[in-house]
């Protein structure tokens, strides 16, 4: 009976910690003295052929220390159960870094690409969606495509 109990208790606390979070600052997959530019990209499809996403850049950020400032205010939650992805038409982060890799950032998801590789994962990381919305708009003032599953809201996803 004992062992019954203690089964049932721990089956509970696992079940409980799979929609866990915790409030974090958001980690960039390197470190970010490593950034050769920041730009916000239309993350389109991927290219099996040449083994990369295919985007439209929609800005370049100029002055990245700033941007990466502003970033940081970003209220952000470390998730512990089965991550989103980005998905095809969505509008997002795009960091480079000096080796090639990139990843992409949106609030709900990130995808973290190895340099001519097919190979990436995902991020475990979810962002206050109102304030990325907002923070995009500062850098991103132009209307977005009049297709409804290119937005950065939440319709592409469950």
């Amino acid at each position: 009976m004992k062992k019954t109990i203690i089964s049932l208790f721990l089956i509970c606390i696992i079940l409980m910690l799979s929609g866990c979070y915790l409030d974090v600052e958001y980690e960039f997959w390197h470190d970010v003295s490593e950034i050769t530019s920041i730009k916000i990209v239309e993350v389109l499809d991927f290219n099996y052929e040449k083994l990369y996403n295919e985007e439209n850049v929609l800005v370049t950020i100029e002055n990245t220390d700033v941007f990466l400032q502003e970033f940081s205010e970003i209220h952000c939650r470390e998730i512990f159960n089965d991550p989103e992805t980005v998905n095809p038409n969505t509008i997002v982060i795009k960091v480079e870094y000096s080796n090639g890799d990139y990843e992409y950032i949106d609030y709900i998801a990130q995808c973290k690409c190895y340099k001519d590789s097919a190979m990436s994962h995902n991020g475990y990381f979810i962002l206050d969606k109102e304030q990325f919305e907002a923070f995009i708009g500062k850098y991103y003032t132009h209307e977005l495509p009049s297709d409804e599953s290119a937005s950065i809201d939440e319709t592409s996803n469950p």
